[in-house]
């Protein structure tokens, strides 16, 4: 199975650097930190706008970085894998995900055109489907193996509007799987009616059983 290069997907997208990893509560450094100056609604400061970088495209000062640096030294965690790792298996999943939806009789597509489902929703991949009376429908598709868990809700969340999407679909780690679902909780009954979870390990099994059955049908040159 071949997996294709990585492409940019969001406008806004830049090389991080790996400086330090752990986490820190907001509400321990909001009446530290100069960039959150409406200390009442922290959370706007933190929110990207209109799809763009948070903190309303600005910078913060540097002041305020070291801040938030020095406050982590006490609760760094373990390195993950190196980001090229993740990403070969990011794209190998979402390969999988496509070959598994053409299996189905899926028309499916990681195409630019094709994943920007909604105003502000880029998904990974996108199941589609023409049928008769009901017109075209949609399974839209996130793989989750690193990153922020509010980009991908509300990521999903504006996907969710477009009107021919029946299911939005999260493939992730267990532990990662019910973090997500815990932060959806909340959120509307039609948006979790749309919620669909698999776990990475389901992919792969769901992958390697299409892959026997379509080897089986050539065998005995089955032609339905």
């Amino acid at each position: 199975m071949n997996t294709k290069k990585t492409k940019k997907k969001y406008l806004h997208e830049c090389r991080l650097e790996e400086i330090k990893l752990g986490e820190v509560p907001l509400a321990q450094l909001v009446n530290e930190l100069s960039f959150i100056e409406n200390k009442g609604l922290p959370g706007a400061y933190l929110r990207g706008t209109h799809g763009g970088p948070a903190n309303f495209g600005r910078p913060i000062p540097l002041s305020d970085y070291q801040k938030i640096v020095d406050a982590m030294s006490s609760t760094i965690t373990e390195t993950p894998q190196r980001s090229e790792e993740n990403i070969e298996e990011h794209d190998e999943i979402v390969a999988k995900i496509l070959e598994i939806g053409s299996l189905m009789g899926f028309s499916a597509s990681d195409a630019e055109e094709d994943t920007r489902i909604a105003r502000g929703a880029v998904v990974d991949a996108v199941w589609k489907l023409s049928i008769a009376n009901l017109g075209e429908i949609r399974y839209v598709f996130e793989v989750q193996l690193r990153g922020s868990v509010d980009s991908l809700i509300l990521n999903l969340l504006r996907a969710s509007q477009n009107p021919t999407v029946r299911a939005c679909v999260v493939i992730s780690d267990p532990d990662q799987l019910e973090r997500i679902k815990d932060e959806t909780t909340t959120l509307s009954e039609d948006f979790k009616k749309k919620l669909r979870f698999l776990s990475i390990k389901e992919i792969n099994d769901a992958y390697n059983l299409l892959k026997t059955l379509t080897g089986f049908r050539e065998k005995i040159g089955l032609q339905i």
